[in-house]
């Protein structure tokens, strides 16, 4: 099973939306590291207008990634795994708690069946 090394994000919506991202990262678990049981690195924002594709790495060529993505019009693309992030650009190691951040919930992508997300309305 071939899993995408990079993952790619396309703005089909109709208006420019901000997408964040989890992905497996160990230097986030490794000993010494803050969060012991929880391997996974959270980014924000991929600033995507409609019509523009962006990619993303996925350093450790891990079979899952997860993203969440808002605009300014409709609800955000989202799912079950709660993460916390930030109006500004962050990145962390998903134990972290951000001061001033929120809860989102990301969607699951399945690196093994799917290169990307295509945003629709």
């Amino acid at each position: 099973m071939a899993i995408a090394t990079s993952v790619n994000f396309t703005n089909l919506s109709g208006q420019h939306i901000f997408i964040a991202y989890m992905f497996r990262d160990f230097a986030c678990s490794a000993a010494g590291g803050v969060c012991s049981d929880a391997p996974w690195r959270v980014a924000g924002w991929v600033s995507l207008a409609n019509g523009e594709t962006q990619y993303r790495d996925n350093p450790t060529s891990n079979r899952w990634f997860y993203y969440y993505a808002e605009g300014a019009n409709g609800p955000p693309w989202s799912g079950n795994n709660i993460v916390t992030v930030s109006k500004a650009h962050f990145e962390h190691c998903q134990c972290v708690d951000l001061a001033g951040g929120y809860a989102v919930g990301m969607a699951d992508l399945d690196l093994a069946v799917w290169g990307g997300v295509t945003f629709y309305p």
